[in-house]
């Protein structure tokens, strides 16, 4: 991987393809995608979330995971490394203690699925699964063990070092973010009836793999420079992965809590 050595025409380009709406995967992103898994959430289930579980909005609750992520020693719970070369996801190599986001999102789905589960763990389940949905649609939460991520990959963003995970993670979302629900209401405006019977899909494998393939394709592909071509298909993955989060996110609920 060539190291990124930022000029100022580059910097210039950076700043006027993210000054509108690029986003990664900071608290802003889980929030936005808390909230449109809200807009899909049936009547039905939102009154259950409410009244049972005490959460009346997911986009309220969908960056808690990461509040306790540290104190709890939870960290590799939000990602999965697989190993360089491979584009697909394998638990007995890649998750064998199924401490990875894939198989943590099952568990949780399951606890809500289970009538015996006490209230008590179903409603932290639901605020681990707002988090960790949109976890499993970053595209570095796939990336290479190698470099953990793309974390051992220095790059340069606006004359700062910084790495690439980070620059897909929060970096971006810095100068560049617009207030909520602003972006979050854009993005859902642009789903379909057409988009969300093609993302209905409720396997974590699925989703785990699209975004291994989007990291291989083309997070990893960083030119010298950041180009043009490069922030602008960066922009449309994020949105993309943003739409099938929430989306995802509401099904998976309207499902196990129906």
């Amino acid at each position: 991987m060539k190291k990124f050595v930022s000029t100022g025409m580059s910097l210039i380009t950076i700043f006027l393809f993210f000054s509108h709406n690029a986003l990664a995967w900071g608290p802003q992103a889980h929030k936005a995608i808390g909230w449109i898994a809200d807009q899909h959430l049936t009547s039905e289930v939102k009154y259950t979330l409410a009244s049972r579980y005490n959460i009346s909005s997911l986009e309220r609750v969908a960056t808690w995971a990461d509040t306790v992520r540290k104190k709890k020693h939870q960290g590799p719970w939000h990602y999965v490394n697989i190993e360089e070369g491979e584009l697909f996801y394998n638990k007995d190599r890649d998750c064998r203690k199924g401490q990875c986001v894939v198989e943590k999102i099952i568990n949780f789905t399951q606890v809500l699925e289970n009538s015996t589960s006490s209230n008590e763990d179903k409603t932290a389940a639901i605020k681990y699964l707002a988090h960790l949905v949109g976890d499993a649609h970053q595209p570095l939460h796939a990336g290479n063990h190698k470099d953990r991520g793309g974390n051992s990959i220095a790059i340069q963003f606006h004359g700062n070092k910084t790495n690439l995970h980070a620059l897909w993670d929060s970096g971006l979302l810095q100068r560049s973010y617009g207030k909520m629900p602003r972006y979050a209401k854009r993005l859902n405006h642009a789903i379909t009836p057409q988009s969300i019977s093609e993302w209905n899909n409720l396997s974590t494998e699925v989703w785990i793999n699209e975004s291994r393939l989007f990291a291989m394709e083309h997070v990893y592909k960083l030119p010298g420079q950041l180009t043009k071509e490069y922030i602008q298909r960066s922009r449309e993955i994020v949105d993309l992965r943003i739409q099938q989060a929430g989306i995802r996110l509401a099904l998976i609920l309207n499902q196990a809590l129906k």
